[in-house]
Parts: C-alpha cells; sequence; structure tokens
C-alpha cells in the first residue's frame, strides 16, 4: 500500500504525458466522447418530448387525465353511467334538471313561478298523439303572434276546470319581402298584404279530428296579435267569419298593472282580465287583456303536477326534450314583484309561445272555461246581451 502511494505522482505524470505526447488522438477521443453524449442527450431529449406529447394529445382529445366515471359504469357501461351521458342530459333538459334528478340537489325554491325553468314545462307531457284532440275537448282556442317574418301560434283543447291539453303549437313562415329590394313604403305595404295571406293559410290549417270520432273541429275561438301589425291584423279580422276571430292587444298602465274600465258605449263584454273596446277610427271591436295575469296562468299551470288536476295545463307526446325549445319560450319571462309586471329572464332570448300561451288561456275564459266550476249553476244574465243557462249557453253577440 505504501508503494502505491509512493508510486502515485509517478502514475500522474506518465498519463499526462500520455495524453499530451500525441494531441491529435487526445482530440479525435475527446471529440468522439463529446458527440456520443451530445447524440445521447439529443435523442433521449426527443423521445421524452414525443411521449410527453403523445401524452397531451391523447388527454385533451380522448380520455383526459382523470376520467369521472358513475359508480356503476365499471359493471354497466352505458350512456347514461358515463360522462357524455350527463352532457346529453344537460344540453337537452338543463342543468336544473340534472341536479335535481341525477345528482338529488336541487337549488333552493324551483318551484316558484318567479324561477321555474325549462325542465318543469318539458315534464308535462300526457303520451297523447299531436294534432288529435282528446274525447273530453270542450272548447279549442287558438292565439297567433304576429311578426314580419313568422307567425307564431298554439292550439289548446279545454275543459272545466280550466284544463288545458297543448294540440298543437309551430311558427309559419310570412314571405315579406326582402330588405333593399323595395322602397321603405313598399315593405310596409307588401309586408302587410304578406302577413294577411299568411295569416289565412293558417287559418285554413288550423283543424284538427277529434280522437275516437274523427270528427273535425275548428277553434271555437281564434285570437290574433294586434299589438305590433295592426293594420295587416284588422283586414284580416274582417275578411274572415266574424265571431270566431278577434284581436287582441295586452294593456296595461303605467304602473305596469291593468285597470278594468267602466261600461261604456265603447267599452263592453267586460270580464276578469279583459274587454272589449271598440275602436272608432278602424271600426272594429278588440279585446284589450291583462297580459301579467294570463301568462301567470300559463305559468301556474305547468306547475301543477298532475295533468287532469284543475287548472293544469299539459304538452302532447311523450318526450321532454321535443318541447325544448317550447319551454325555454314559456319562461323566457318572469314576474317582478317590485315592478308588478312581467320582464324578460336573462338567458332566453323569444317569449312569442308564452304571448300565444297566454292568449289561449284569455280566449277560455271568454267561452266560459272556468277554473272553479259549480255544480249547478242558477241562470244568469250577465252584461252585453249574455245570457247563460245549465247546460247551454247562448250569446247574443252585439260587439
Amino acid at each position: 500500500m505504501a508503494d502505491i502511494k509512493r508510486a502515485t505522482p509517478e502514475l500522474w505524470s506518465v498519463a499526462w504525458r500520455n495524453i499530451t505526447r500525441t494531441s491529435r488522438r487526445t482530440w479525435l477521443t475527446a471529440c468522439g466522447i463529446a458527440f456520443a453524449i451530445l447524440l445521447m442527450t439529443f435523442v433521449r431529449s426527443l423521445q421524452v418530448g414525443a411521449f410527453i406529447g403523445a401524452v397531451d394529445n391523447s388527454a385533451r382529445i380522448m380520455l383526459g387525465h382523470i376520467q369521472l366515471q358513475h359508480p356503476d359504469y365499471e359493471d354497466d357501461p352505458t350512456i347514461e353511467n358515463s360522462i357524455h351521458g350527463i352532457f346529453n342530459i344537460i344540453a337537452d333538459r338543463g342543468m336544473e334538471y340534472f341536479l335535481c334528478e341525477c345528482q338529488n340537489d336541487p337549488p333552493d325554491e324551483i318551484t316558484s313561478v318567479s324561477e321555474i325553468r325549462p325542465h318543469i314545462i318539458g315534464d308535462k307531457v300526457n303520451g297523447a298523439e299531436r294534432g288529435i284532440l282528446p274525447e273530453w275537448t270542450e272548447r279549442v282556442t287558438m292565439f297567433i303572434d304576429v311578426h314580419d317574418a313568422k307567425l307564431y301560434w298554439t292550439a289548446v283543447a279545454w275543459r272545466q276546470g280550466f284544463i288545458g291539453y297543448i294540440v298543437d303549437y309551430g311558427v309559419d313562415p310570412v314571405h315579406s319581402p326582402i330588405a333593399g329590394s323595395v322602397t321603405a313604403q313598399q315593405k310596409k305595404k307588401q309586408t302587410e298584404l304578406a302577413i294577411i295571406d299568411a295569416l289565412d293559410v293558417l287559418r285554413k290549417k288550423a283543424q284538427w279530428p277529434m280522437d275516437g270520432t274523427g270528427e273535425i273541429k275548428m277553434p271555437d275561438l281564434g285570437l290574433v296579435d294586434a299589438g305590433y301589425k295592426d293594420v295587416a291584423v284588422y283586414a284580416f279580422i274582417r275578411s274572415v267569419t266574424a265571431g270566431i276571430w278577434r284581436p287582441a292587444k295586452g294593456g296595461a298602465g303605467r304602473t305596469g298593472s291593468y285597470k278594468t274600465p267602466k261600461k261604456s258605449k265603447t267599452v263592453r263584454g267586460i270580464g276578469s282580465g279583459f274587454h272589449h273596446s271598440f275602436i272608432a277610427e278602424k271600426r272594429i271591436w278588440l279585446i284589450i287583456h291583462d297580459s301579467n295575469k294570463w301568462k301567470r296562468r300559463v305559468q301556474d299551470g305547468f306547475v301543477i303536477g298532475d295533468v287532469d288536476a284543475e287548472g293544469s295545463l299539459s304538452l302532447w307526446g311523450d318526450d321532454p326534450v321535443e318541447h325544448r325549445a317550447f319551454a325555454e319560450q314559456i319562461v323566457a319571462e318572469a314576474y317582478d314583484t317590485e315592478k308588478m309586471r312581467y320582464e324578460e329572464v336573462r338567458g332566453y332570448r323569444h317569449n312569442h309561445w308564452l304571448d300565444c300561451m297566454a292568449g289561449c288561456c284569455l280566449a277560455a275564459e271568454i267561452l266560459g272555461v272556468r277554473l272553479i266550476v259549480e255544480s249547478t249553476p242558477p241562470p244568469a244574465k250577465q252584461d252585453d246581451g249574455q245570457i247563460v243557462h245549465q247546460g247551454k249557453r247562448k250569446m247574443r253577440r252585439n260587439y
């Protein structure tokens, strides 16, 4: 051991001489080693980078870094037990339905009318076939919401107890001129003519067969919104059978609430939340109504769980998803207790079918459909020449 320690300086000296004696060999060896290390480092980095990129792409495009599954997915790998199934449920029925039915964690106070959600509307399906009037139908009402390019409409079958079954609803086109193709005055005139034609086409197809008998039945009363294109609506009303189709318009004061006027020469047919007003310059009777009341009646009707309960409203079919667009329009407005009127709800674009359903409820009220029905109503003479008899109703129209 002592000899090795004494020889160490000599070994270092010999080794250093061996390196410096042939510099070319030394540099070639050093460069070869350095190149090999550099090449190995580059290849290893390339491999690690490609692996990390593949993992990241797979995570983003396919499963993700973490996969959330239903506890039963491993034993029952169906779409309902996967995360994709949850996304489909949320897209079709809404987050409210998912939280209530799937998570058993409903938000607070979800059943108040001011917070009614689309899935509550869609769930009120009765399993009936679209466009078929049920056997118990006593009255049929229809309302049309008029716009420049479209007509929104709903048709409802009624029976006493204010039980309504939505037979059909839809959107019909109005072939108005294209903007820029004609002058503003020509566009206004041609749009009015197009609306009259579209209303007439819709009137002719507004008939549905009775379940069982197949008897074709038209609306007992059809109302047309005159709040936007009143000239076209009045012209249409004059051209059709008097009494079946009438113009209607929501009326409210500055406070947002409807006030029942006193009877006069130009105000007749006063009822609960509506009256008939004579428009002298148009020479026509216009139904002015409390839109807040009838919108409330619509939303109240869908909140009622039992489709056969008094005041209940239900939709045809058995697929709630099919009525998603309709349901979103029904909840597009909510009652503001401070302003005392219905206001738009953020997140929903249109409320046309809500207006149509409110109009159908109004028409049912005019026809004598009541929420509370007396078992043996006594004969009573009412305003404007209306005479009500047991089991029959006669009306002497003077408006």
